[in-house]
C-alpha cells in the first residue's frame, strides 16, 4: 500500500487541541503505518504567532500546538523555496485576475501552504479554511498554475474526514 504524504494546515492543529483527546489522535497517527504527516516552516511560523498568555488546562497554548507539531511531523519538513514563494506568488496573481478581492497579505500564507504541498507532491491537505484556502476562486487558480507547471493538485479534505481515515 501507497503511503499518503498529508500536510495539515495550521488550523487543523487548533481543532486538534481544542476539541479532541490528543494523545488519541497522536497514536492513531503513530499506527497508520500508510501515513505520513509533513510539516513546513511556514505553518511553524503561524503556530509559533500564537499568543503567549493563551492558556489551555493549565498549559500555554502556544507550546501545546508547537509540541502537537513536532509529535505529528517527525522529521517530515517541506521547506519554503524561492521557487515555492513564486508558485504561490503565481496562484495570488490568477486568483486576482478571475475577480479575487482579498489583500495578498491575508491569503499569502495560504497559498505558500498549498504551494509547497504541489511542488513536493503531497497527496493530500487537511484543512478547515472554506474562506479562503478552499475558496472557489483560489481553487481554479491552483488548478490553472498546477496545470502550467506541470504539477499535481493535493487532495483536499476537513478535518472530519480525516478523523475518520484514522479510525
Amino acid at each position: 500500500m501507497e503511503n499518503k504524504r498529508i500536510l495539515l494546515d495550521t488550523n487543523i492543529y487548533g481543532y486538534i487541541i481544542m476539541n479532541e483527546n490528543v494523545v488519541e489522535i497522536v497514536e492513531l497517527v503513530k499506527q497508520r503505518e500508510d501515513i505520513l504527516i509533513y510539516g513546513s516552516d511556514i505553518i511553524r511560523k503561524e503556530l509559533r504567532a500564537t499568543p503567549k498568555e493563551i492558556k489551555i488546562e493549565n498549559r500555554k497554548l502556544r507550546i501545546a500546538l508547537l509540541d502537537l507539531y513536532d509529535t505529528l511531523i517527525s522529521n517530515h519538513y517541506l521547506l519554503v523555496t524561492d521557487k515555492v514563494i513564486k508558485i504561490a506568488n503565481d496562484y495570488y496573481e490568477v486568483y486576482y485576475t478571475l475577480g479575487g478581492r482579498l489583500p495578498k497579505k491575508s491569503i499569502i500564507n495560504d497559498l505558500i501552504i498549498v504551494s509547497v504541498a504541489s511542488y513536493r507532491d503531497i497527496s493530500i491537505v487537511v484543512s478547515n479554511d472554506n474562506k479562503t484556502m478552499l475558496s472557489e476562486l483560489n481553487l481554479k487558480s491552483y488548478e490553472i498554475v498546477n496545470k502550467l507547471n506541470n504539477l499535481n493538485i493535493p487532495e483536499f479534505i476537513n478535518y472530519d474526514k480525516f478523523k475518520r481515515w484514522l479510525v
